[in-house]
């Protein structure tokens, strides 16, 4: 299952999709609809987190998001003590996140 996460302003928002394709029709739709309004948007995994690719870790101090399926910047959530992904707000404390990024104590 795959979501297109909308982030605007205050609200946030994830859209469900039985398969990528049809995520990505719809992250093209909004694109396009939102023209110059802020918005932070992407697709997302919902169910199955996925490898980094081959290669090098860590990209300019960003951490490979597995269900982002793409590296991203991690910002402090001071309200639970932990770093979240800025587009599917995963935490640096999930499984898989620690895993790939070896974020391991």
């Amino acid at each position: 299952m795959w979501g297109v996460v909308v982030e605007q302003g205050d609200e946030h928002w994830v859209e469900k999709f039985q398969d990528k394709e049809e995520a990505e029709q719809y992250f093209n739709t909004i694109q396009l609809s939102c023209g110059n309004t802020p918005v932070k948007r992407g697709v997302v995994s919902t169910r199955k987190a996925f490898r980094p690719p081959e290669g090098p870790g860590q990209k300019g101090g960003r951490y490979w998001c597995p269900y982002c399926v793409a590296y991203r910047e991690f910002v402090h959530d001071d309200t639970h003590g932990v770093k979240r992904c800025n587009v599917c707000r995963i935490s640096d404390r999930d499984f898989y996140v620690k895993k790939y990024n070896k974020l391991w104590d």
